[in-house]
């Protein structure tokens, strides 16, 4: 948006030379001729006899209508004009004027000195044109009529240059028109007020010090049916950016009030318009020339701006360059600081109509923020450094979001940035305290961003889903049911990225789910080399809560998750390798693990327990499965049968499995390169038996398998294989050379058998 006004008051800029410098020629043929005969004039008699021969001779000059009401001199210094009035060659007015009075001092002309003590005009009117087919202005005529015809060679200056001071200007209802259909622009500007005086003005070194400037009610416009920029490379625009201005300007005290000025290109099919309330300040230095700019206040209230691009070729070109532009000044060493800053109630928007507009959320492309306001002091800006503290600010925006007060010290430099007593508050949110990072230099955490230091507290901070999904709407499907939730955190990040230290982090409020946990990383950014050492204090969650969370296909088809769950423990190590001590308690039963695995070298010591767990439920097999309560360890290498060196064991307290549940089952297993041992006991009240056995197992078939069992008692009926009050005791001696069953081979004997009714 500043590029854009820049453009425009450039444009405004060579409007108001051209402008004045018909306006300076008139003025200057008026000076020159009152100037002849000033000394003979002293009376008032006198000065309307001169008056007349005045307007005599300038009509004689131009042929065209000149009126001036009053002519008053007061030699050797006040020249006043009232009532003028100068039409042009199409009997329009080309300037009238209620009052023109100049203090100059006229002796010192002699001197080569022009020293001007006072300006001021009143109810003036100017229209500078140049309409339709004409190739010149409106004023052309009047510079023919007083040049000599002939071009004469400039005579050498030998004067050494002459001196211009300037004192006091002022301005009152002041008209201005400029439209020049060749250059297809049409200026207008209405002023109410404009008052300044200057304590230096010296145009040979460009400095202007003034120490206070006044401008009120101002309405104006300019519309262009031009391209408002060409292409053009970018070398081109670097090397414009780095021509030096050659003006210093010193301002103290500035007063603008109520500005209304719009403009339009109908090429660039882009607008912009400014209604501005109040705009003041203390300026302590403006240095262009080094791009040193010192202000000690700035204050901008009740001021609305508007920038609309709409849909054209030429649209796009615009913002090319101006980005091409932004980039190039972002290069030169400018240095502003501003002592207080104070805005209140101002309105911004912007509209892009080559973007289509969003359904929800922020609209980058469409905003419209109200309302707007900020305090801060010790703002800071160089190309390498952006400091301030902001006392107080805030805006809506017509998404919905509304910043109600935020309030930071903030810093950015080459090597960091931080946000010390950060306070941010919403109509929902609050976020507190401090964030800072550190990194050598942009390039190279961009090259490794396990460089960045970062060092982030977050107090009592409450985060608004609604808030959330205004900045990220593709959220919405995960925080569906939950999005007037109030996320509750409270969080302590300390440490480079890849050595990140956690002491504390709690997350509460979506749905509920919950989290407590304090830990370290170390590793990042590369996630399958982190190590983690985690110790969760609790975790709970829901069915509902990982649904929306979890991305589609993150759980199997073949799983189902209980209603509620809760975990807590420790994890230690990296995703692959690790060791752990979990307990996790559902509504489906509970279950614990600890010990260690390393998937890369096909190690584990693992133990754990499962405690009336609906195996069932969770493995969608109902009607086959129910709880289980069992203990388990595990210890050796390998995955695979055929590489696996192993010691199993598993006690089974209960186990509920079609109908019937199964109590005190034992087995301790070992595998060594696929040789298995089993030894299975079990001593249920339908089920009672001791069991051997080994085998030698590998990735596809069991071979030379010897299987012992003494199967002291099964009732059948209880176990739901007979409708009978079966119980069968017996031996089963098992010698089975391989188990592929396109060619099985090996011998079973039973032997001890014994069949009884007991019903």
């Amino acid at each position: 948006m500043s590029n854009v006004l820049k453009i425009i008051t450039l444009t405004v800029n060579r409007i108001i030379k051209k402008t004045f410098k018909g306006l300076a020629w008139i003025l200057a043929i008026f000076v020159f001729l009152v100037v002849l005969i000033y000394i003979l004039i002293q009376v008032p008699a006198v000065q309307n006899f001169a008056r007349k021969k005045v307007v005599s001779y300038l009509e004689g000059k131009i042929h065209t209508r000149v009126e001036i009401a009053k002519l008053s001199l007061d030699f050797p210094k006040k020249i006043v004009l009232e009532g003028v009035y100068f039409e042009d060659q199409k009997k329009d007015t080309l300037l009238s004027g209620n009052r023109l009075e100049v203090d100059i001092a006229l002796l010192k002309l002699i001197k080569s000195q022009v020293e001007i003590n006072y300006i001021e005009l009143k109810d003036v009117n100017a229209k500078i044109n140049r309409l339709g087919t004409d190739t010149v202005f409106n004023y052309q005529y009047i510079l023919n009529a007083f040049s000599s015809g002939t071009k004469s060679k400039t005579p050498k200056d030998t004067s050494g240059g002459m001196q211009i001071n300037v004192d006091k200007i002022l301005l009152n209802n002041i008209r201005a028109s400029f439209k020049d259909d060749k250059a297809a622009i049409d200026f207008t500007i209405r002023l109410g007020k404009f008052q300044t005086a200057f304590k230096k003005f010296d145009l040979d070194k460009m400095i202007f010090l003034l120490p206070d400037i006044t401008l009120e009610n101002v309405i104006g416009h300019m519309y262009q049916n031009k391209p408002l920029l060409k292409p053009e490379p970018v070398a081109v625009v670097e090397a414009q950016s780095n021509e030096p201005f050659k003006l210093q300007l010193g301002l103290e005290n500035i007063g603008i009030k109520n500005i209304q000025f719009d403009y339009k290109n109908d090429v660039s099919v882009m607008a912009a318009n400014l209604l501005l309330g109040e705009l003041s300040g203390k300026v302590k230095s403006i240095d262009l020339a080094t791009l040193n700019v010192q202000l000690d206040n700035i204050k901008l209230h009740n001021t609305n701006a508007a920038i609309l691009l709409g849909k054209s070729v030429q649209t796009k070109i615009v913002k090319e360059e101006i980005n091409k532009q932004v980039a190039a000044q972002a290069n030169n060493p400018w240095k502003v600081y501003i002592k207080t800053v104070d805005l209140e109630n101002n309105t911004l928007s912007f509209n892009d109509d080559n973007s289509p507009g969003v359904s929800s959320g922020i609209d980058y492309k469409h905003l419209k923020i109200d309302s707007l306001r900020l305090k801060a002091n010790g703002l800071q800006v160089t190309p390498t450094t952006y400091a301030g503290n902001i006392t107080d600010a805030g805006f809506r925006e017509q998404s919905g979001f509304n910043l109600k007060q935020f309030k930071t010290a903030f810093g950015y430099n080459d090597s960091g940035a931080v946000m010390k007593n950060l306070y941010i508050k919403t109509d929902r949110s609050v976020i507190r305290d401090n964030i800072s990072v550190s990194y050598p230099s942009l390039e190279a955490v961009t090259k490794d961003l396990g460089k960045l230091y970062l060092d982030a507290n977050f107090v009592k901070s409450d985060l608004a889903a609604k808030d959330i999904l205004i900045f990220a709407p593709q959220l919405r499907p995960n925080l569906k049911g939950n999005e007037s939730a109030i996320v509750h955190v409270n969080a302590r990040v300390k440490g480079y990225i890849n050595n990140l230290t956690i002491p504390g982090l709690e997350v509460s409020g979506i749905g509920n789910t919950m989290i407590s946990m304090s830990g370290t990383i170390k590793g990042l950014p590369d996630v399958k080399k982190a190590v983690y050492n985690f110790n969760v204090g609790n975790f709970q969650t829901t069915k509902a809560d990982l649904n929306k969370f979890l991305p589609p296909g993150t759980i199997p088809l073949t799983v189902r998750i209980p209603d509620q769950m809760k975990v807590s423990g420790t994890f230690k190590g990296l995703a692959t390798n690790f060791t752990t001590d979990l307990l996790v308690q559902t509504n489906k039963g509970n279950a614990s693990l600890a010990g260690s695995l390393n998937s890369n070298n096909e190690t584990y010591n693992l133990k754990g327990a499962l405690n009336n767990v609906d195996v069932g439920y969770l493995a969608k097999q109902d009607t086959l499965l129910g709880r289980v309560t069992m203990a388990f360890t595990a210890k050796g290498r390998g995955f695979k049968p055929a590489r696996m060196n192993t010691n199993a064991t598993a006690r089974v307290r209960s186990a509920f499995v079609k109908g019937y549940n199964y109590q005190n089952l034992a087995l301790n297993a070992s595998v060594n390169r696929g040789q298995t041992l089993l030894d299975a006991d079990m001593a249920d009240k339908s089920l009672s038996f001791h069991m051997n056995g080994e085998a030698l197992v590998d990735d596809k078939f069991a071979t030379n398998i010897k299987l012992r069992l003494l199967l002291d008692s099964i009732l059948m009926k209880p176990l739901g294989f007979t409708a009978n009050d079966l119980r069968i005791h017996g031996n089963v001696i098992a010698d089975i050379s391989t188990t592929d069953l396109n060619r099985p081979e090996g011998v079973i004997k039973v032997g001890e058998l014994v069949v009884s009714n007991d019903g």
